[in-house]
């Protein structure tokens, strides 16, 4: 599944895997290896790296989820804290 996905969605971006490897820094052969089924558990810096080069979650790349997009940021409601 992370093969698939992984190719998935770096063609959806039309990039290569030279491109996506130089952007993310991570090895040319580290990618083929995932896309090829070859390297199945790489490392989480490794799979944070490409998920955020790619706009996919982690989730969506481990296969736990269907949905690729990442969910929107919450916005935090500040309160100013007396002072004194």
């Amino acid at each position: 599944m992370l093969a698939e996905r992984c190719q998935q969605a770096r063609e959806r971006l039309r990039l290569s895997i030279y491109a996506l490897a130089k952007k993310t820094g991570v090895g040319v052969a580290t990618i083929s290896e995932i896309e090829t089924g070859k390297n199945q558990n790489p490392g989480i810096l490794t799979m944070a790296k490409l998920g955020r080069e790619l706009h996919v979650t982690l989730d969506y790349l481990a296969g736990l989820t269907d949905d690729p997009i990442p969910p929107p940021k919450r916005q935090r409601t500040r309160t100013a804290t007396p002072v004194g």
